[in-house]
Order: structure tokens, then C-alpha cells, then sequence
């Protein structure tokens, strides 16, 4: 996946957790009306006021919930902020908020760079912030980039602030506020309102998106509602439709038995689907489907962001805005069949009890909530639950959102990888080491107690042993689904093939999706002649996330033999996939995917269209524009593909992919020389990826440069010591160089991680050895 590519999903996995972030369309879709008699298929929005008749307790709750108020139309009643004339500067580039007779509007630079008056149609949020909805042409509503506090003044809030106070974006920007990157329409709106339909009309380039209601109502949880108020109107009823239900179940609950001091369940078997209408917002995401579709399983629905690097720390633990999923997944909690109803009431969001008295709901008080167990005076801050188990961090500047991971304090972990600490977060005086001494001293067990932050943090690192730590990572059934993915993910690069393929065939046959998932995506690292045999049963698998990952693995290499069935399961899931893509049409990299699956398939015609389709969207795009290039490479069509590329450095010099590209066109035009600069920054912008060393290298060489050939060699691996391609051009400058006793220190170690490679047995032979 192209860096830039990475970053654009990223904004297309925010979703509702932007809470205050962003939002929606141009107007409200007519409502339908429920009459009794027969119920119409399928199922349509009524509106939360028909709920009100038979829920009046839920609605009371439901209203004034931040779900309730996530988006509103702009008026005097629910905008918060002070639009006063004000004008505020940020690095230079000035905003100034308007009150008229027609309403609120704010004016600012747009995305030509001309101060203008944009019009607000939305207040985004209630609390701690308020964003606004601008309107831009083509039905574009835009988040602004000022936001208000709605704090107490007290506590710093009743102020105008800027969501980005590190950044000065310029209007060309691809980040700037009104730029396609933080359109609302395609990103966060969804989760924002209920029923929400896109509405975009690719030929046009415009939106005319819609919704059934503002706010996240009844139906955007239980589901559409007409059949189900129809059959409650009906007097003859019996049975009848049933709406999919948040309730906790009756005929089990958590009990904490006498000889034990953490609860189980017991009853009826623990539904597990309770929280998987809350993923599709609640997670950092790329989305499968062009709607929410309350009770279906989130993978069906999504393909959700695993550990990365970025993201989350090397344990887990928080590092940027992921929205819940990810972190309540790893959870022993969620293991254990606990879901976010335990906690949270579905209506009006408050927790089931205050402080210490809603872990006591499962974990014995006399055990846990003393201090014995959390060593700090009883009542004290130290002494909170949350403020041990669930750290957190501010995003959006003063939106502090708690990590729940749930998870034991590790200082230990903290002080051999570099992860945060939690301890040491609030003993910053006395730091990380002291901390792991305090706990090892209160829980001399806690070193042992299993962990998959090593195995991830040698990924990291490029050390040398990661392969075997992430295989053994991925099947280690005891360890979280998505950390075992994650491990799944980072084989390839890290792990000889034949290690890498074993992996993944047992990967391929994991209990959970998200497994098997990953393992799809990381065959894709594997020879194609491996692909087939490992992929091909997963085409049929029952989870939309997995079949898509598997038609992506192996677009184009069906082999002769492959039989009529295994062929028809290709093309059916080949489809879905090409659907899935087109669910974001206003996506430029919905096109880019488009295209890499058409040129995959031997169609570069239509290959060709999808890119200059995403060009047309966004004519910055860079993904389009380096793989437009590389089509026109593989065409022979060099003298079109050089200026594509040149271009895209032009537009983002500091992204790597582009960079890389134009070096390789510049050594396939024979320019050498020239090529030498962007392969260099290629490697200094992205120094963890030893491809874009090696290759920077070998160009080296080849101008007689041996010395900064083997300077950048051995930079690269510091970074990754373990990295076959690396030291193999190493032993090549080394040669060149005629330098045999560097040689012998890199033979020693090819010769540990590849005792049967030929070449290493040739290597020693030449030594002498």
C-alpha cells in the first residue's frame, strides 16, 4: 500500500470518533409513514418520534445524549459558540465568525486561497467541543478547522481554538480544511446521523447526500423501523418483527462466585453481538459497505486498522485517535464476553455506576479497591481504577478519551521497549525505572505474565529474531485476536519464506476472521506460484472481510488447473470486491484499488480510467499518479510515464513512494546520475524500509560511489540487522571493495541465518573458510 494511500484511509476510517470533527449532507430524506395492516419489505426509516409512542422511557434518556446531538441543524438553540465578528489568526492565516440574518458563517481562506464567506449549516458535537459544518460547492460540507470550547470558562473552556495549533497548512494543502482529505460527506457523517445515503454522482463531482435523521437515533442502532411500528399498531398481532436489541440478556448475568474475586458469567450463553453495531463507528476503519447495517457483524461491514505503528504503541496501548475497537479487542474483558452495554447505558451513554463502583460490578471490592492491590491511600487519585487501567490522551486539542485496553500497569515493558508508562506518567519525578522496581516489588509476578509487545517492537525494530517471535505470536491462541493479526501482518519482511508460509497456512485456518484476514493480506508478500494453493479455499469463507482479502491476494493467478468451482468462487468474490471499492465512489484511492484490481486482471484499458478518474477528483493525488506511471512503464510508454512522476514530487516532495519511483524512471531513462537524489531521499524519509536502502545502494555502486554505498548499507542495518537483502549488498560493496575481513563478520552472520543458502557456502569458499 502506497504511503500516501495509508493516510488518505486513515481519514476514511475516522468515523464517529471525531466527536466533534466533522459531518454531513445537504438535507433530510422524507420520512416514511407506518400504517398498520401487512408490513412492506424491506423495512424503511420512520423516525425516532414513532418510537416515542411505546418507548417513552428509552426516548427520555436518548435525548440531550451526545448520540442524540452528534449533528444539528445550525441555529440560535444549538450552535454554541460565539460568532461575534471575532477574527482569530494561526500561523498567519486569519478566521473571522459572522452572525447575520441568515444565520452563522465563518470567512477564511478556501481551497483557492481567496478569503471568503462560507455559510454554517451544521453544529458538529456537543462536548468538550463544537465543531462547525461549512458549505462549499457540489453539496461539500467542509469541518472548519476552529473549533469552540464548550468547557466552563473556568476550566479554559468559552474560547475559539484551532484543531491543528502545531500546523500551518496552506489552501493547496491536500490536509488544508477544505481540501477533498477532510471533506465531511465521504468520512464521518455516517456515524453522525441515521440512514445516511452518500448521494454522489461520480460523473458530476457532486454530492447530494442524505439522511433520515440528525443525530445517531434510534433506527442508526436498532435498524429500520416501519415493519417493525406497523406490526406494534396492529391489534391481530403475534410475533411479528423484532428489531435487533441492545438489552444485556435476561436469562444470564455476571455473578462473582463465592471462592473467587472477578465475576462470570453465567446463564444462557453470553450473546457476542452486542457491541458489533458500535465497531462500525467505534473503530478505526476502512468500511466494505456503502451503509451501517445494524445486527450484521462488523466484519461484514469493515475491515478494521490492526496495531500499526503510528497507531498504537508496540503493547497496545494508544498512540493516535483509534476510537475504542481496537484497544477494548485486546481486552481480557472481552475475552470474557464483557461488551460496552456492560459499562455504558445504550441510551443516554452514562456509566453504570460512578468511580470505583462500576469495575466493582465484576471485581470484588474487598480484593481489588483497597490498598493492597493499587498501593495508594484509599480515595486518592492513584487509588481510581481508570487511572491505572485506562490512561488516556487528548485529541482534537481538549478531548481527552480514555484507553480501553483494560489492561495491567507493565513498567517492566515500559523500560525495555520504550512504551508509555503509566506509573511513571504520574511519578515523572521519579521516572520509568523506579516504577518497574515499585511494581516488581508489590507483584513480583508481573515480569511473567505474557505479552505480545516484544514480538511487535522487534517488527519495529527490524531485529534479527523477530520472524520466529511474530510466528509464534500469531498462533498463540491465548493472546488477543487482532495482536495475533497484527503479528500475522508483519511476517512478510521479517521471517524467511518458508517460516512466512507455514505461518499463514495455519493463519488461513484461525477461529477468528480478523486472522485469517490478515494472513490473506500478508500472502500477497509470497511468490504468486504459493499464493493459489495457500488462498483459494478462503474465497468461500462466511466472512465478507476474509473472501475480500482473499480476492485481493490472488486477482489474476487462478492456474489451468484450478477447477470450474474454484473459478466461479474467484469471480464471485472478485465482484464483492469490486463493490466493496465502489461503495466510496468520492474516494480517489476507491479508484486507485479499482485500478490495481483491473491491471491485475490483464484489463489496463479500464485500468487506465479508474486512475485518470482519480485524477480527475483530485489532481494532487500522488497514489494515482505514481501507479498511472508504472501502468504506462508496463506498457513501454516511458516518455509519458517520467513527467507523471516528476509531478508527484513536485506536489508532496517529502512523500518516499514518489520519490522511490522517480529514481527507478530515471534510471530506466538513463539518467543515473539524476536518479541518485531522489533514491537517497526516498531512504531518508522513510529509514525503516530497507527496500528503499538496497536500492539506494546498488545505484550507488553502480557510479563507482562504494563508499557511500556501504555508509547507507550499514545505516540501514542498524535498523534492521536482520535484513537478507541488505547484507547481501553488502557482501557485494564489501567484494568490490576487497575488504575480507568485513566479509568474514558478515559471512558469521548469513551463515547463522541461512546455513543451506548456497550462496553462503560460496561466500566461505571464497574466504577460505
Amino acid at each position: 500500500m502506497k504511503p500516501r494511500l495509508v493516510a488518505v484511509l486513515l481519514l476514511l476510517a475516522l468515523g464517529l470518533g471525531l466527536a466533534a470533527y466533522r459531518a454531513a449532507p445537504s438535507g433530510p430524506r422524507p420520512q416514511a409513514t407506518a400504517t398498520p395492516g401487512p408490513s412492506p419489505e424491506p423495512a424503511t426509516w420512520v423516525g425516532s418520534r414513532e418510537c416515542v409512542e411505546c418507548h417513552a422511557d428509552e426516548a427520555k434518556r436518548w435525548r440531550g445524549s451526545h448520540h442524540a446531538l452528534a449533528m444539528q441543524d445550525a441555529s440560535e438553540a444549538t450552535v454554541l459558540g460565539a460568532f461575534r465578528g471575532q477574527t482569530l489568526t494561526h500561523q498567519g492565516q486569519p478566521a473571522t465568525f459572522l452572525r447575520d440574518e441568515a444565520g452563522f458563517a465563518v470567512r477564511a481562506a478556501g481551497p483557492d486561497g481567496q478569503e471568503r464567506v462560507y455559510r454554517v449549516t451544521h453544529a458538529f458535537g456537543v462536548a468538550p467541543l463544537q465543531q462547525y459544518l461549512v458549505e462549499l460547492p457540489g453539496g461539500r460540507l467542509q469541518p472548519f478547522v476552529w473549533a469552540w470550547d464548550t468547557r466552563p470558562q473556568e476550566q479554559g473552556g468559552q474560547r475559539w481554538f484551532h484543531l491543528e495549533p502545531a500546523q500551518a497548512r496552506a489552501p493547496s494543502d491536500p490536509l488544508h480544511w477544505s481540501r477533498l482529505e477532510q471533506n465531511a460527506n465521504h468520512t464521518c457523517i455516517e456515524c453522525h446521523v441515521t440512514g445516511y445515503e452518500l448521494g454522489y454522482d461520480l460523473s458530476e463531482d457532486r454530492f447530494q447526500s442524505q439522511w433520515a435523521e440528525l443525530g445517531v437515533a434510534c433506527e442508526a442502532c436498532h435498524g429500520p423501523g416501519s415493519n417493525h411500528v406497523a406490526w406494534a399498531r396492529d391489534p391481530q398481532r403475534s410475533g411479528g418483527p423484532r428489531l435487533f436489541s441492545l438489552a444485556r440478556g435476561s436469562a444470564g448475568g455476571w455473578v462473582i462466585p463465592a471462592e473467587a474475586d472477578t465475576a462470570r458469567w453465567e446463564g444462557a450463553p453470553r450473546r457476542r453481538d452486542l457491541a458489533e453495531g458500535c465497531y462500525r463507528c467505534h473503530g478505526l476503519r476502512t468500511t466494505l459497505t456503502p451503509r451501517s447495517e445494524p445486527g450484521v457483524a462488523f466484519l461484514d461491514q469493515a475491515m478494521p486498522r490492526l496495531l500499526d505503528a503510528g497507531l498504537y504503541h508496540a503493547d497496545g496501548q494508544i498512540d493516535a485517535e483509534v476510537f475504542v475497537y481496537g484497544s477494548f479487542t485486546q481486552s481480557k474483558m472481552h475475552a470474557a464476553g464483557v461488551t460496552c452495554v456492560d459499562c455504558h447505558q445504550p441510551h443516554d451513554l452514562s456509566l453504570r455506576a460512578e468511580g470505583n463502583g462500576l469495575c466493582a460490578q465484576c471485581h470484588r471490592p474487598s480484593a481489588f479497591d483497597v490498598p493492597a492491590h493499587h498501593h495508594h491511600p484509599a480515595g486518592s487519585e492513584g487509588a481510581r481504577c481508570v487511572n491505572c487501567h485506562m490512561p488516556g490522551k487528548h485529541y482534537m486539542v481538549n478531548d481527552f478519551r480514555r484507553d480501553h485496553r483494560l489492561a495491567v500497569p507493565r513498567p517492566d515493558l515500559s523500560v525495555a521497549l520504550g512504551t508509555p508508562d503509566v506509573c511513571a506518567g504520574c511519578h515523572q519525578d521519579q521516572g520509568r525505572a523506579w516504577a518497574a522496581q515499585a511494581a516488581a516489588e508489590w507483584w513480583p509476578k508481573l515480569g511473567e505474565r505474557p505479552s505480545f509487545a516484544p514480538a511487535l517492537q522487534a517488527a519495529r525494530a527490524g531485529h534479527p529474531q523477530a520472524g520466529a517471535a511474530l510466528a509464534a505470536l500469531a498462533s498463540e491462541g491465548a493472546q488477543p485476536a487482532i495482536a495475533r493479526a497484527t503479528a500475522m501482518s508483519l511476517l512478510v519482511g521479517n521471517a524467511p519464506p518458508p517460516q512466512v508460509a507455514a505461518a499463514l497456512q495455519q493463519g488461513l485456518g484461525d477461529e477468528s476472521p480478523l486472522v485469517r484476514a490478515a494472513a490473506l493480506r500478508a500472502l500477497e508478500g509470497l511468490p504468486p506460484h504459493l499464493r493459489w494453493p495457500l488462498g483459494q479455499a478462503s474465497l468461500g469463507d462466511p466472512v465478507r472481510a476474509v473472501r475480500l482479502e482473499a480476492a485481493r491476494a490472488l486477482l489474476g493467478l487462478a492456474p489451468a488447473e484450478a477447477s470450474a468451482s474454484e473459478r466461479e468462487r474467484l469471480e464471485r468474490a472478485q465482484a464483492e470486491l469490486e463493490a466493496a471499492e465502489r461503495a466510496r465512489p468520492s474516494r480517489p484511492e476507491s479508484h486507485v484499488n479499482l485500478a490495481n484490481l483491473y491491471q491485475r486482471q490483464g484489463r489496463p484499458q479500464e485500468a487506465e480510467r479508474e486512475l485518470r478518474t482519480a485524477l480527475r477528483l483530485d489532481p494532487r493525488a500522488v497514489p494515482a499518479l505514481v501507479n498511472l506511471a508504472d501502468l504506462y512503464r508496463a506498457q513501454e510508454r516511458e516518455a509519458e510515464a517520467l513527467p507523471l512522476l516528476q509531478q508527484a514530487v513536485e506536489f508532496e516532495p517529502d512523500n518516499p513512494e514518489a520519490q522511490h519511483a522517480l529514481g527507478l524512471g530515471l534510471i530506466r531513462a538513463g539518467q543515473r546520475g539524476a536518479a541518485l537524489a531522489p533514491l537517497r531521499l526516498a531512504a531518508e524519509l522513510r529509514p525503516g524500509a530497507p527496500r528503499y536502502a538496497y536500492v539506494y545502494a546498488l545505484a550507488l555502486q553502480e557510479a563507482g560511489q562504494l563508499g557511500a554505498a556501504r555508509g547507507a548499507l550499514v545505516s540501514a542495518l542498524r535498523r534492521r540487522p536482520g535484513d537478507g537483502n541488505l547484507l547481501w549488498a553488502l557482501v557485494g560493496v564489501l567484494r568490490a571493495q576487497g575488504d575480507r575481513a568485513a566479509l568474514r563478520q558478515i559471512a558469521r552472520e548469513l551463515t547463522r541465518r541461512y546455513p543451506r543458502d548456497p550462496r553462503v557456502r560460496q561466500l566461505l569458499a571464497e574466504l577460505g573458510e
